[in-house]
């Protein structure tokens, strides 16, 4: 279900932002970005999980949360977008950046939710509600800061997108696994996700009014 409802999302924007040869091959990039990023997470999770071991739960918590589901791969996406989509010229603007990201994104999530609910309607149904309009605003927060940091040629700007990203997807992912937790008992945590959800989308929302607000004032300059 979950995996449905990101093929729905690639579609909807494969149909509304994909329409030249030019772009359709970005699409193709992206989404390959996006299978490649979440390979390799695989597999620096089960490295990782060779060296950082721990019989504490809540640092188990912790680094599975802000590690393994956040910090790699946020980093790996960015690091994919860079490689394979960031010099294409057919990536010109903000509204590119943003899309590129977002379809990447929708890659990742896609294998992501057959890991996670393979067979459990319940997560699947969690994810589809939670982790895919939270994926949506982060990678649209990560993508305006990478099309900035091309635009104003000063790659120091992805910065401030790597960083709400990584903390907003840690902190998705650390309330949903201490509140079904057994051991730390606090069910009513995995609720401040929706919290979390509104405030990375009005974060995301002050980026485009802001976008808006630039394009127009440039037109008047022109004018």
């Amino acid at each position: 279900m979950a995996v449905v409802s990101s093929i729905i999302f690639i579609k909807y924007f494969y149909n509304k932002y994909f329409k030249d040869k030019g772009k359709k091959r970005l699409f193709s990039y992206s989404f390959i970005a996006g299978f490649l990023s979440i390979i390799t997470t695989i597999v620096l999770i089960m490295l990782f999980s060779l060296i950082l071991i721990t019989e504490n739960q809540f640092l188990a918590i912790i680094i599975k949360a802000f590690i393994y589901t956040a910090i790699i791969p946020e980093i790996l996406k960015l690091v994919y977008f860079y490689i394979i989509l960031y010099k294409n010229n057919n990536f010109k603007n903000i509204t590119d950046g943003i899309i590129l990201s977002i379809i990447l994104s929708l890659s990742f999530l896609c294998l992501e939710n057959l890991l996670y609910s393979a067979g459990d309607i319940g997560t699947a149904i969690i994810r589809m509600i939670t982790a895919l309009p939270g994926h949506l605003l982060w990678s649209g927060i990560l993508g305006y800061f990478i099309a900035l940091s091309k635009i104003k040629v000063n790659k120091l700007k992805v910065v401030y997108g790597i960083i709400p990203a990584v903390i907003y997807h840690g902190l998705y992912n650390f309330l949903l696994f201490t509140g079904s937790n057994k051991i730390i008992n606090n069910a009513y945590l995995k609720y401040l996700v929706i919290p979390l959800l509104i405030i990375s989308f009005l974060h995301f929302i002050y980026l485009i009014k802001k976008e808006d607000l630039s394009i127009a004032k440039i037109r008047r300059i022109k004018i």
